[in-house]
């Protein structure tokens, strides 16, 4: 598979999990809800990162290359948000990095939750994450309209 066609199943994925976790909301359905929102913003930042920041595809998932030749690799939040400043360079970079001077939305938030009850997945947080998938997928989709991030 190719770079560009991977980069379209993740922008496609990011706007399918959220949508449906803003419908699972809506359904009081909070536990899957917050789930597709965390994987809906981990799509919309993989293909920034691959799109803008210089990340190239190693089995599936994006890396970067830093100073000295470092790899890193990018997986699951909530690290994957604290690692975009790490890699972030050039003009399209230092926009980018300016979308992400807010504090990580994510930093509760646990790929492991899908194993969980539940149970301890509030409705508050969740929609604070869905909010926050839907800024990063818009930020996405204007970088892509534009050709470069704002």
């Amino acid at each position: 598979m190719t770079a560009s066609i991977q980069v379209a199943h993740f922008a496609t994925a990011a706007r399918r999990h959220y949508a449906d976790g803003d419908h699972l909301f809506s359904m009081q359905r909070y536990a899957s809800a917050d789930h597709l929102a965390g994987f809906a913003a981990e799509c919309a930042l993989k293909v920034i990162l691959l799109q803008f920041l210089g990340a190239t595809l190693v089995k599936g998932k994006p890396v970067s290359v830093i100073g000295g030749g470092q790899k890193v690799p990018h997986s699951h939040l909530p690290p994957l948000w604290d690692n975009l400043p790490l890699v972030a360079s050039g003009r399209g970079g230092a926009s980018f990095v300016a979308l992400m001077t807010k504090p990580n939305p994510f930093v509760g938030w646990a790929v492991d939750d899908r194993y969980s009850d539940g149970k301890h997945i509030d409705p508050v947080q969740v929609r604070a994450h869905l909010d926050a998938a839907k800024q990063i997928i818009a930020i996405q989709q204007q970088a892509q309209i534009a050709g470069a991030l704002p």
